[in-house]
């Protein structure tokens, strides 16, 4: 069920859904930074947090309509889905933690899908373009809690969250067993059972299970990296 874009395959696509996503983006921030009020702010978070859930219930309502829901396929277990209900959470409720596991793992992660997409439920119609727009909005809620209303991240956040990631490894690989007994088909959250298929050259181990503590090592890297970002930045509360 798996298709991937990449610069290859289509190249002039692929450059579009890049502009256009980051472009989206930019322009809600830069918009957003410059309100007059910073009630304003607050209540704009709100309204993209409402969008969230549209956009969200939406997608699994079309996939249920058109009969192709599963549970296989289609629960919110990868990163990228998890940070997807945490992104609508922490736009209607604030959240330290929340704000802290967005930004080490969902910026990272939402980056890299946005750059080596795979689109495990298939990439036909609605599918495409429901991709962008919720990988985007996992970038653009961590970048609107720092830039717009100005949160930070709190020392040593690195750690908190790398333990938070592998106790959620756990859990959805002993759900991935679960689903199996149920259904009898493996279910591939958190890609705990096949590598992701995508043009990525930090993807550099394929074999089971040799990726998955590779994988959970460049993630780690990837952490590091914008939690020191966001320290040069003065983004970290010391």
């Amino acid at each position: 069920m798996s298709e991937i874009l990449s610069y290859s395959i289509n190249p002039e696509l692929y450059i579009k859904t890049i502009f256009y996503t980051v472009f989206s983006i930019g322009l809600i921030l830069l918009t957003s930074y410059f309100l007059p009020k910073e009630e304003y702010k607050t209540v704009l978070s709100k309204i993209i947090g409402l969008l969230l859930i549209c956009r969200f219930l939406s997608y699994h309502i079309h996939e249920i309509v058109f009969s192709h829901w599963n549970i296989v396929h289609y629960l919110p277990l990868h990163l990228c889905g998890i940070s997807t209900i945490l992104s609508i959470v922490i736009m209607l409720h604030y959240n330290q933690r929340i704000f802290e596991f967005l930004v080490l793992v969902g910026i990272p992660s939402a980056i890299h899908s946005i750059l080596s997409p795979e689109f495990t439920t298939g990439m036909d119609g609605y599918k495409f373009y429901d991709f962008y727009l919720a990988h985007g909005g996992i970038l653009l809620v961590p970048l609107f809690l720092t830039i717009v209303l100005k949160h930070k991240i709190n020392i040593g956040s690195w750690k908190y969250t790398f333990n938070t990631v592998l106790s959620i490894t756990l859990i959805v690989g002993l759900l991935n067993i679960l689903i199996h007994r149920i259904s009898g088909e493996w279910p591939n959250y958190l890609f705990l059972c096949k590598a992701p298929i995508v043009d990525n050259p930090l993807l550099l181990v394929t074999n089971w299970p040799y990726y998955i503590p590779f994988l959970m090592f460049v993630g780690f890297l990837h952490m590091l990296f914008i939690y020191h970002i966001f320290k040069i930045f003065k983004r970290v509360e010391l």
